[in-house]
């Protein structure tokens, strides 16, 4: 069993899991609202960067925010303060700041005027600012990995929510975390000698609270990744579950990437700080941290198998799309690729099998239906108005579509498989559009153009008597169904999308 090190332990109550496209995972305790805190900014005139101090205090009662723009010349010429206002779908988050005091390079104190909630004009650029900040959790709890936040049992620190560097272009920053004793921080980030942590992007950057005794568990890759799992909170799997399954999925996805996805790779997962959230649990991979807030499930055979589906997932999203120059609103097929390619791994490695397979994208097929007619594009603009779960069902049920008509035009040669690699293998280092060049390689198949423009840019529904034929999966009108005597170029499919994997049980699978 994993169990918390704080002292106030987790009281678990949820129901099993729904399957991949809606995240159903719930948990309930006692909400304990973020622990005071203080941070104190100060800069170090350190070359086109700010260094930032962020100082916790148990004791104190509002977090205190100081500190000093980067030396810059487009910094300096500047007159605003701005805070993201919003992320992920979590709003009115310059609603947290009060008290901004901005001083410029002469130590005067500037008039600011209030735009909105975090956004301030001063009549001339400020250079050094101070500001209050309440980092209570987020009231929807599935903001929680997407916003930082402080509670009895640790949290997070996302430096983009948290300094305010909104808009400028130098977004670099050395930061020192001092801590109470009995707590430290976590991170990817190199650290210099005084233990500052060097930051190239604040916008990306995520720093866990933890407490002192907290034990990571780490693996490293054939390929020379570190990866590091930070567990708070109890759960009813075992580390050795929690090793197996970080080292098998890792070793799975850069044997797909041929490529391993940082040198360091953090996963935090925790409990959510608000309480409740029965049936829910969210997720975020910021470059190459992965921050999982959960509730585990009511008996321990269900455990692992949940553990299991959220590292699938989020492990992917470190290949893509944070591991290339891809820009724009191109969730559709990152979103959709990540909840396919990790049903076919759990299938392939004897996680789950081929009903369930099936019946994750059958639900998808049943929350497709409910959804309005139109452009994939456009639902994938709309994400974060309320759109996220018909956007994931869509983008799934793509992605098994492509697959099918790839390998099936392409006699084995060609896979979604083959086509994430090759779109991560030639946009690692090239900036490019990222539907655009998704579009433009779709285009260059004749199997899968039609799906591009009928389904992705156009907006006629999959149909789903068609989607599966070639490998055998027939639709009834509710759901997918194997047919009864697949053909041998069928069978060919179906044991790529990790049918009969089952029968090979796999060294990974929870006994108990």
């Amino acid at each position: 069993m994993i169990k918390s090190p704080s002292k106030y332990p987790a009281k678990h109550k949820s129901i099993p899991a729904r399957g991949g496209v809606s995240t159903a995972f719930g948990l309930k305790w006692p909400i304990i609202w973020a622990f005071p805190l203080i941070l104190q900014i100060f800069t170090f005139a350190a070359a086109q960067s700010s260094d930032v101090e962020i100082r916790l205090d148990i004791d104190g009662k509002r977090p205190k925010i100081t500190g000093s723009f980067a030396p810059s010349d487009e910094q300096r010429a500047k007159n605003n303060i701005s805070f993201v206002l919003s992320t992920a779908g979590v709003e009115s988050l310059g609603e947290r700041i009060g008290n901004v005091r901005a001083f410029d390079a002469d130590g005067a104190e500037l008039s600011l005027r209030t735009l909105v909630p975090g956004e301030y004009l001063a009549p001339r650029p400020p250079v050094r600012w101070s500001y209050d900040i309440d980092l209570r959790p987020p009231a929807n709890r599935l903001g929680s990995p997407h916003v930082s936040w402080l509670g009895m049992s640790g949290g997070f620190l996302m430096l983009g929510d948290l300094l305010p560097f909104e808009g400028r272009r130098e977004r670099s920053a050395r930061v020192k975390v001092v801590l109470p004793r009995g707590w430290r921080t976590v991170s990817v980030h190199p650290a210099v000698a005084d233990g500052s942590l060097l930051i190239d992007d604040v916008s990306r950057a995520v720093i866990a609270v933890v407490r002192e005794n907290t034990q990571p568990i780490t693996f490293r890759s054939k390929r020379g990744a570190g990866y590091e799992m930070l567990i708070t909170g109890e759960w009813q799997f075992s580390r050795a579950d929690a090793e197996a399954m970080l080292g098998q999925i890792a070793e799975e996805y850069e044997k797909l990437f041929d490529a391993r996805p940082a040198e360091r790779v953090l996963i935090n997962l925790v409990p959510f700080p608000q309480g409740g959230g029965v049936g829910d649990w969210a997720a975020e991979t910021r470059r190459a941290t992965v921050t999982i807030v959960s509730g585990d499930t009511p008996f321990a055979t269900q455990s692992p198998q949940r553990l299991h589906e959220q590292l699938r997932h989020e492990l992917f999203h470190l290949w893509l799309p944070n591991g290339v120059r891809l820009k724009g609103s191109y969730d559709w097929f990152y979103e959709g690729a990540a909840l396919y390619i990790s049903l076919k791994t759990g299938a392939r490695v004897g996680r789950i099998t081929f009903a369930n397979f099936l019946e994750t994208l059958s639900q998808a097929a049943a929350i497709e239906a409910r959804m309005p007619a139109g452009s994939l594009l456009d639902a994938s603009a709309g994400r974060w108005r309320g759109n996220t779960t018909g956007v994931y069902a869509r983008g799934i049920l793509t992605a098994f579509a492509l697959d099918v008509a790839m390998q099936d035009a392409g006699r084995g040669k060609r896979s979604m498989d083959g086509f994430v690699r090759r779109l991560y293998a030639e946009n690692r280092e090239r900036e490019a559009d990222g539907n655009g060049t998704i579009l433009r390689m779709l285009g260059e198949m004749p199997e899968t153009t039609p799906i591009a423009e009928r389904h992705i840019k156009g907006s006629e529904r999959l149909d789903m008597a068609k989607i599966g034929l070639a490998a055998g999966v027939a639709w009834d009108g509710r759901r997918f169904t194997l047919t009864e005597k697949p053909s041998g170029r069928q069978r060919a499919i179906l044991r790529d999308l990790g049918y009969n994997s089952e029968r090979r049980r796999s060294r990974y699978q929870n006994e108990k």
